[in-house]
């Protein structure tokens, strides 16, 4: 996998490992103890924490929309970004000197935005993308590392977190937060577009051959429009 198709076994892996290290099981392990510190009550803070799943699933339907419209590397780029900010502010309003209710609706109230926005971008995205970018011969290989990489950054997180909460605190969210930003760069400048693609043209945008005669003209003859060919490409 390594050898002949490095790059979409790189882009599989790197895709469910940021689905994990982005932050989203550091928000949904421990949102509980986090609203507990920052001034709610335990009852209450279980009860918040089961009520913020809510729109975290239901921003998940946008993306049988969006995914296609837009195209998956915009809305990776888009989530990585906007989680990014919205880390960086629950990390303020954690470390902030405010009013215990403040802080905690204050942090609840990002942590919230954020897990929308995980909902549509870097939640279902690293399972579609994967499943796409391998050919048929090597999709089973493909989707078992990827998957695989998802399990192992899922236990090195929930490993990690707790310490790092103890160590700096409301900080780790700005970490996360720089693993955001650095999933955004990484789906701008390494990832192909796969959306209203075949799998031929994937295999071009890979740089891989798709053909044994000259890819372009296959496809050109094919689609009856060879600028198609150049823009996947780009």
């Amino acid at each position: 996998m390594f050898t002949t198709y490095r790059k979409r076994t790189i882009v599989g892996i790197t895709a469910q490992a940021f689905a994990q290290l982005n932050g989203i099981n550091i928000i949904s392990f421990y949102l509980p103890s986090t609203l507990s510190d920052a001034g709610f009550g335990e009852r209450k803070s279980l009860l918040y924490t089961g009520a913020n799943a809510i729109p975290y699933t239901a921003a998940t339907i946008a993306t049988w929309y969006l995914a296609d419209h837009w195209g998956r590397r915009p809305l990776l780029i888009l989530g990585g970004i906007l989680m990014a900010v919205l880390l960086g502010i629950v990390c303020a309003f954690t470390e902030a000197d405010l009013g215990v209710q403040t802080r905690a609706n204050g942090q609840y109230a990002f942590v919230m935005l954020y897990n929308i926005v995980y909902g549509f971008t870097w939640g279902p995205m690293p399972w579609l993308l994967p499943a796409e970018i391998f050919p048929l011969r090597s999709r089973s290989k493909g989707m078992a590392l990827a998957t695989f990489s998802n399990w192992i950054f899922n236990f090195i997180i929930g490993m990690v977190s707790p310490d790092a909460f103890d160590g700096i605190h409301g900080y780790f969210y700005v970490v996360i937060g720089g693993f955001c930003l650095f999933s955004a760069g990484l789906a701008y400048f390494y990832y192909v577009e796969t959306a209203g693609h075949s799998l031929e043209e994937i295999a071009v945008a890979f740089g891989d051959k798709a053909f044994v005669h000259n890819d372009e003209e296959v496809m050109a003859q094919a689609s009856g429009d060879v600028t198609s060919i150049h823009a996947v490409k780009a």
